[in-house]
């Protein structure tokens, strides 16, 4: 009876341990998986909070230089939040999963061998740009063009930018449309300009080379220019950085404080010169896009444009190979393109407040 009272009491204390040990064991478990949980959760408020910091920066453009990076294997942004250290990457519509006009947002955190993320995507709103009349679209009868020692070539066929060749099956443009029924009321003869690859001293008024628009108004161009100037919509151009690239095109807005720009300029999007400045560029320029000028815009040495051009009131489209400050001679040309202007459209907002949250995944 002692012997198995004993043995009973022996097993009892054998069960209670392999008892306590699984309880311990299931504690031990249970203590790794809240922490992981722990973890996890920290890292998705993190990788939640570096998105939103993220949207903020791009929807209200607190820099000017974040669009620069797009398309980057590297993280444009590293945001410390609580202790981690939360990568921001951005991509746009040259990425395959991203639409256009869109902007895809990755916020990620690095847990051990997982890696946490948060996504977004922000639609970027058109800039429902008045449509061009001509390859250059002057909306006043005060505008002027002057040319020194080389003609100017305006294309109003729609051309292809990467090749230089006319599209044959597009719908072409005049070269020049103005709000001025006769064209030798327009130009002096101080200069010559060549329409379509026809020299010419003065407009012949032929509908492929000039077209008369009487509603033609600056009061639009003027709008558009003042809507470009707000805060937060253009880049205020200062010398430094780029005036956009085909990848990543941006609104340049000059200001007056530069006079001269670098030698071989090149830019994609949309230059905005307001009226009273004057911007000269002695050694050429390369751009892709949509300039459009209320003041005045001096060239020296190699030119050409693709997309188009608007003038306005006193604007002054001047080009002087012969100037001395000119580095290269040669003939300006400027193309007309839809494919380079539906591009900027599409891809240009008007500006931050145009930008909003489509949709966000965590």
């Amino acid at each position: 009876m002692g012997r198995a009272l004993l043995l009973i009491t022996l097993g009892t204390f054998v069960v209670l341990g392999i008892i306590q040990r699984a309880v311990n064991n299931r504690q031990f478990t249970m203590t790794e998986g809240n922490i992981e949980t722990y973890m996890v959760n920290q890292g998705r408020n993190a990788t939640g909070s570096g998105l939103d910091m993220a949207i903020n920066r791009i929807v209200y453009n607190y820099d000017n230089n974040w669009e620069s990076s797009f398309n980057s294997n590297n993280a444009l942004w590293t945001f410390p939040i609580d202790e981690m250290n939360v990568e921001v990457f951005v991509d746009d519509e040259n990425h395959p999963d991203v639409g256009p006009r869109f902007l895809r947002i990755r916020s990620e955190f690095q847990l051990e061998n997982r890696r946490i993320q948060s996504i977004a995507f922000l639609e970027r709103g058109s800039l429902n740009l008045p449509e061009l009349d001509g390859a250059l679209t002057v909306y006043s009868k005060n505008s002027n063009i002057r040319i020194n020692g080389s003609p100017l070539k305006i294309v109003g066929q729609d051309t292809d930018y990467r090749t230089g060749q006319i599209i044959e099956d597009a719908s072409h443009k005049p070269a020049i449309s103005a709000p001025i029924e006769n064209p030798e009321d327009w130009t002096s003869n101080s200069g010559w300009i060549t329409i379509n690859g026809q020299d010419r001293t003065v407009f012949t008024g032929e509908p492929d080379q000039f077209s008369y628009n009487p509603d033609l108004d600056g009061t639009e161009v003027r709008d558009l220019i003042d809507e470009l100037m707000k805060p937060g919509v253009g880049t205020i151009y200062d010398g430094a950085g780029t005036m956009g690239t085909l990848e990543n095109p941006q609104i340049t807005v000059f200001d007056g404080s530069i006079k001269n720009l670098a030698n071989n300029a090149q830019g994609a999007g949309i230059l905005v010169i307001p009226p009273g400045v004057e911007i000269k560029m002695p050694g050429g320029l390369d751009f892709y896009g949509l300039i459009i000028s209320a003041g005045q815009f001096d060239f020296g040495g190699n030119v050409n444009v693709y997309g188009g051009m608007m003038m306005s009131d006193e604007a002054l489209f001047e080009f002087d190979a012969d100037a001395p400050e000119s580095v290269i001679f040669g003939t300006p040309t400027l193309y007309y393109s839809s494919e380079i202007l539906e591009m900027i459209e599409n891809r240009l907002g008007g500006g931050g407040s145009s930008t909003v949250v489509d949709r966000i995944l965590y």
